[in-house]
């Protein structure tokens, strides 16, 4: 019953790959809600994260350790 999210590798080599995963900031005038947020409770299953780019594995890395989405 809780949420199951599936993020291909298509979107992790996006160039928004991190608005997508992470959301936007209320401040930027599009407040958008990130996938990470929306696994809030459940799975985020990152699927070929191979194709993500270093700063955004390291992003990726700092959300496992601290476990708090930051848009």
């Amino acid at each position: 019953s809780r949420p199951f999210v599936t993020v291909d590798a298509g979107v992790l080599a996006h160039a928004d790959a991190e608005w997508l995963l992470f959301g936007r900031e209320p401040s930027a005038g599009l407040s958008r809600t990130g996938l990470v947020e929306r696994a809030n409770g459940g799975t985020l299953f990152l699927d070929g994260i191979a194709a993500a780019s270093d700063v955004l594995l390291t992003r990726l890395a700092a959300l496992v350790e601290k476990r708090e989405v930051w848009p």
